[in-house]
């Protein structure tokens, strides 16, 4: 299911909404981080991946 919101998510920043994508990537990652940690990584990947796109 994570890879499933992940990819989601990477195609929510490629239609331009990257702000939108970067704060879902971060409650997901906040969400699972206790629980697993593994999955929360990939989370942070992408936010730290697609913060670089933003513009402000």
């Amino acid at each position: 299911m994570c890879g499933l919101l992940l990819d989601g998510l990477g195609a929510l920043a490629d239609a331009g909404g990257v702000e939108k994508a970067c704060r879902l990537a971060g409650h997901a990652y906040v969400t699972l981080r206790h629980e697993n940690p593994q999955q929360a990584r990939r989370f942070d990947v992408l936010l730290h991946r697609l913060s670089r796109r933003l513009d402000w």
